[in-house]
């Protein structure tokens, strides 16, 4: 994600990948980047909530929350799948 994020916004990045995609404008990058940002945090915070709700202690939630952030659904899914295990 951080490299569609660096194409999405870097001109030299930017220039460098027209030589491979030259179909796609530039704006639809950035929106598709901007969403997968959107979905992650919103992700990250399904993730505090599930984490509050079980009672995890504070530094295993922003654990969670950190990699749900960065990883999105598959740390969330690894989350869900543990919850389901504890209890």
């Amino acid at each position: 994600m951080t490299a569609y994020g660096v194409i999405a916004f870097a001109d030299p990045a930017w220039r460098a990948w027209r030589n491979v995609d030259r179909w796609v404008p530039r704006v639809v990058y950035r929106v598709g980047f901007l969403a997968a940002v959107g979905t992650h945090v919103y992700k990250a915070g399904i993730a505090s909530g599930i984490t509050s709700n079980t009672g995890r202690p504070p530094d295993e939630r922003r654990a969670w929350i950190g990699q749900t952030l960065a990883l999105g659904f598959p740390s969330l899914r690894l989350l869900r799948a543990r919850t389901a295990q504890a209890g």
